[in-house]
């Protein structure tokens, strides 16, 4: 079990950030040995977009690096802003210290066996720049047409946990982030992982969004890096989605109900959005998105608040009351 004390300066010191670089290497990870855990929704496109470079030596490279369980932290170094861009993740791998990759890949290689044919591109001085540029051929050909709806998911999953660590603490950041973690006592423990006791003494932890991590949460606290929890985020499944793609009668109702983009918008705010976040998710424009807002505010569906420039809307207890499946409603 690995464990995280905290002390009283590791909330203020906290932060939330998101990778393009690692998201882009977690879904080559997929995409080589799991696919079947992407979503359904997504999984077709992914695929066939990743098809053609699935063989090309240096995108094998990334992928064999990328884990199972122990992965290299020079091909997805943890990042330093949400406002981070893929061409800024890709100097970075390129500019890892070469001491840095030559031990990162020989406490890989200690873990498991490379296939023959990439033992020698393993060993190459330009190994970080090979894996910089597989990465951005990747991110390019199959994550950044979806990257504007996925990067949507993952600023309101920050939002929502963000929130709540400033007003409440950790306990309230963390729950149900994954069943494996806990809080209790100044402490985060994180069950079937190596055991570990790491005192964050006012470093804080970098806690990062995923749409692709697998099985579910990650953790890096190898030096000199902030240490950092990889986490699925809130409302993933919701990735990639048609519109009026109901999958149940109760979801037929509500759109019988409340017209199909109406209730798609009220599926979507059980976390807070702002109109350009849902007309990113939805496809609508940020018009009819206002414009359908507008009228689940006047029935009292939704609330909504200002966070610096931005209005928020979420349900309501009448709008929760409403989305919720026909067998979680009490009974009269």
């Amino acid at each position: 079990m690995l464990h995280f004390e905290t002390g009283p300066g590791d909330v203020a010191a906290s932060r939330f950030a998101v990778s393009p670089a690692g998201e882009t290497v977690r879904l080559i990870g997929l995409l080589d040995r799991a696919p079947r855990r992407l979503l359904p929704s997504l999984m077709p496109r992914f695929q066939e977009a990743f098809a053609p470079l699935a063989a090309l030596p240096d995108v094998r490279l990334v992928a064999w690096l990328s884990g199972p369980s122990y992965g290299a932290d020079f091909a997805s170094p943890p990042p330093t802003s949400m406002a981070q861009t893929i061409e800024q993740d890709a100097e970075a791998v390129r500019t890892t210290p070469p001491a840095n990759v030559r031990a990162e890949v020989a406490e890989i290689r200690s873990r498991r066996a490379a296939p023959p044919d990439l033992a020698t591109a393993l060993d190459d001085p330009a190994l970080a720049d090979r894996v910089a540029s597989a990465i951005l051929l990747v991110w390019h050909a199959v994550l950044a047409p979806e990257w504007p709806q996925l990067f949507a998911v993952l600023q309101r999953d920050v939002r929502y946990r963000a929130e709540r660590l400033a007003e409440s603490g950790w306990g309230a950041a963390l729950g149900g982030l994954h069943e494996r973690l806990h809080w209790r006592d100044g402490e985060i423990t994180i069950e079937r992982v190596p055991d570990a006791w790491i005192h964050l003494d006012g470093r804080g932890l970098l806690l990062v969004p995923s749409a692709f991590v697998s099985p579910g949460i990650a953790v890096n606290y190898d030096e000199p890096w902030q240490p950092s929890i990889v986490y699925a985020a809130r409302g993933v499944g919701l990735l990639g989605e048609r519109v009026g793609a109901n999958s149940g009668a109760g979801d037929a109702a509500l759109a019988g109900l409340l017209g199909p983009s109406r209730a798609r918008i009220l599926q979507l705010l059980a976390d807070p959005g702002s109109t350009t976040q849902l007309a990113t998710l939805t496809g609508f424009s940020v018009g009819g998105v206002g414009d359908h807002l507008a009228t689940l505010l006047a029935a009292g569906l939704l609330t909504r608040e200002r966070a610096g420039r931005s209005v928020l809307y979420r349900r309501s207890p009448l709008g929760d009351a409403l989305v919720a499946p026909r067998e979680e409603m009490p009974t009269p």
